[in-house]
């Protein structure tokens, strides 16, 4: 008969589950796999979230130029979306 069978050692119930929650090998691997679960969670909705992309470039030209077509189909569309997001600017 081993030492360990005989022995007798006395845990209360907060000690036992926190020597389960970090001894246990499978318990290591299934908390493992919800952080995995809630990290690809946290990626796919990210896709859901509005995205803004911008950027900008400055150029000079010597000579200026001249578009003779109204641009306003163009424009009021993009001034509308800015005043809707940002109503104080």
């Amino acid at each position: 008969m081993l030492c360990a069978q005989t022995g007798k050692l006395s845990l209360t119930l907060h000690e036992a589950s926190s020597l389960m929650k970090c001894n246990n090998p499978t318990m290591l691997l299934t908390n493992k796999s919800v952080d995995i679960a809630r990290g690809e969670r946290q990626k796919l909705n990210s896709f859901w979230y509005p995205q803004l992309n911008t950027s900008g470039m400055y150029v000079h030209l010597s000579e200026n130029i001249e578009v003779r077509q109204p641009l306003n189909t163009y424009t009021e569309p993009a001034k509308e979306f800015a005043q809707s997001v940002l109503p104080d600017d």
